[in-house]
Parts: C-alpha cells; sequence; structure tokens
C-alpha cells in the first residue's frame, strides 16, 4: 500500500479501557438505582393518597427507599458490591416494571 492511501485512511478507535469499564459500570448502578428511588416515592405517594392509606406498606416502602438512597450515596467506582447489587439485584425489577 503507498504511502499516500495509508493517509487517507481513519484512524482505529482506542479499545475501551478498563478504566472505562468501570466507569460504565458506576454509571449503570447509579441510574439504576435513581430510577427505583423514583419509582419508591411515586408507590409511597399513591399509597398516602389513598382514603385509608396502609402504613405498613408505606414505612416498608420509605425503608427500601432509605436504603437504596443510603447506598446511591455510598457508591464509588471500586466498590464492587454496591454496583452488583444495582445491576444484579434492582436492575431486574426496574426492568419487570417497564415490561
Amino acid at each position: 500500500m503507498t504511502t499516500a492511501l495509508k493517509k487517507n485512511q481513519p484512524e482505529k478507535p482506542d479499545l475501551p479501557s478498563l478504566m472505562d469499564d468501570e466507569i460504565i459500570r458506576l454509571e449503570v448502578a447509579t441510574e439504576t438505582m435513581m430510577a427505583y428511588i423514583g419509582y419508591l416515592n411515586t408507590k409511597i405517594m399513591a399509597e398516602e393518597e389513598q382514603p385509608k392509606p396502609n402504613r405498613a406498606k408505606i414505612t416498608a416502602l420509605q425503608e427500601q427507599m432509605d436504603t437504596v438512597s443510603k447506598e446511591r450515596k455510598a457508591i464509588t467506582p471500586s466498590n464492587e458490591k454496591l454496583i452488583a447489587r444495582a445491576i444484579y439485584v434492582y436492575a431486574p425489577i426496574m426492568k419487570a416494571l417497564d415490561a
């Protein structure tokens, strides 16, 4: 191949690094957690608007929302435990709700 033809070929993009993979997993985890928190908040508000709100249900939903909110605030790229919980526990819940 001549030098002139080589100059016209586009450069291949760099492959994602391990750090990129960690950042992507962190972003997926945090977005999933935020969606789940939003869902729980919506359920709490809907229950509170009922003529006779179920206080036990509201308390359970609030406790779950508080737990996920604390996890969301504590999550870091190196905290694989929280990232895994978001991806393998919370994401299937959110996926099932969208179906």
